[in-house]
């Protein structure tokens, strides 16, 4: 690698703290292009739920004798029986209370690593709330919509879409999933019902930069956060951090095409819900 291209993958690093695996450089093809996909990992479809959403769970993927195929999160069904009986864990029934509102802090980044390396940096803020709440005899389905979050590139905030709690968890779609229980992989829950700490990663052996998928869930200070992450055509990430009696406490998202890096960094500043009196504004 030449120094230029050195200082071009620092200059990303050091704007988004991402890891190697998500960064393009002169000698990185562009995610999702045909020279990044080899023989792509694999998850077993037979695996149980249990040891798929285990926090013990080890990494997923193996290399797979299959033809090439384009990388992309596993589909593995782990609710195949969804229920709304008991849901919403108490963790996060904030996203599912009429009226609840999150005023939220924007810190936007924009880096390029081209020829000519470049950085801008701007904020913002806007507001996130619960517009819709919804009972299916399947999940307790809550539509959650952000205004002023809105940024350039092919970055979306990580708050709008619908949210589906059923006993095993907390579900996320970026649209409306009715009133028939769609497959809920595990692609798209965002944290069980009563998380633990949890890494997930997906690998292919054809692709040198890191996994091509990954799930993680930490606990920070009172927070449980989820992220997760796919190399699948152009390069995303997402972040939530989801606190009991106050929802969204935090967030993000970052989108890498061809080779600039979009990033958003959300910080929760004041949560109402129309059950509590309103918190005071810091």
């Amino acid at each position: 690698m030449s120094a230029a291209s050195r200082d071009r993958r620092s200059l990303v690093l050091a704007a988004f703290a991402l890891g190697a695996s998500c960064v393009p450089s002169a000698e990185q093809p562009a995610l999702g292009s045909s020279s990044s996909v080899g023989a792509s990992a694999t998850v077993s479809a037979s695996a149980s739920p249990a040891a798929i959403v285990s926090a013990s769970a080890r990494p997923m993927a193996v290399a797979s004798t299959a033809p090439a195929a384009p990388p992309g999160p596993p589909e593995v069904v782990i609710d195949p029986a969804p229920s709304a009986k008991g849901a919403p864990a108490a963790l996060y029934a904030d996203l599912f209370s009429p009226g609840a509102k999150w005023e939220i802090r924007a810190r936007y980044r924009v880096a390029s690593n081209k020829s000519t390396p470049s950085e801008r940096r701007t904020d913002g803020k806007g507001e996130c709330s619960v517009v819709a709440v919804e009972r299916h005899p399947w999940a307790l389905v809550s539509h959650i919509d952000c205004r002023d979050l809105d940024a350039e590139g092919a970055l979306s905030d990580p708050f709008s879409g619908y949210w589906a709690a059923t006993a095993v968890g907390l579900f996320y779609f970026a649209e409306d999933p009715g009133p028939a229980p769609p497959p809920l992989t595990r692609s798209r829950l965002v944290l069980t019902a009563s998380p633990a700490p949890e890494k997930l990663e997906q690998n292919d052996p054809g692709y040198r930069f890191g996994p091509v998928w990954f799930s993680h869930v930490t606990r920070e200070g009172n927070a449980w956060c989820s992220s997760d992450g796919s190399a699948s055509g152009d390069a995303t990430q997402r972040r939530r951090c989801i606190t009991a009696n106050r929802g969204f406490t935090a967030g993000g998202a970052t989108a890498i095409v061809g080779m600039t890096a979009y990033s958003v960094d959300l910080d929760v500043k004041r949560f109402v819900d129309g059950r509590r009196p309103p918190e005071p504004a810091p």
